[in-house]
């Protein structure tokens, strides 16, 4: 039996199957990139925007932002919870407002839906409510 065949054959295969596994890894670690990039960034933008609106409304509580929920499905819910849930519609859209212009400003394309964002990638479907 020729020792060098036999070691390049089982070379091929042990790097067959590794790059195969980077794959598979590469590809789950894109996902969640995006997902987190998305998240992080709907957050910076109620962030601005709830401090801005504590800032110009001098009568309101200061809203700061307590979480963003990422929950799974299709589409993507991503709801942003405010420490005052008390607010106004028209202040919720100012909210939505600074994460739409947050995502946008990632190079996302986004459609404000009035009381809520729609956002479209290659991979997902997002929904963006205040909550």
């Amino acid at each position: 039996m020729n020792d060098r065949g036999q070691i390049s054959a089982e070379y091929i295969l042990m790097m067959g199957f590794i790059i195969v596994v980077v794959i598979l890894v590469a590809t789950f670690a894109g996902e969640q990139n995006e997902q987190n990039t998305v998240a992080a960034a709907v957050r910076d933008g109620a962030a601005n925007s709830s401090a801005e609106l504590s800032i110009l409304n001098k009568t309101l509580q200061p809203v700061r932002v307590t979480s963003v929920e990422t929950i799974n499905g299709d589409p993507i819910t991503i709801k942003i919870n405010l420490s005052n849930n008390a607010l106004l519609q028209s202040q919720k859209q100012l909210i939505l407002q600074g994460s739409q212009k947050s995502l946008e400003g990632q190079g996302f394309t986004v459609d404000n839906q009035g009381s809520y964002l729609l956002l479209s990638t290659g991979r997902h479907n997002y929904n963006v409510t205040v909550a």
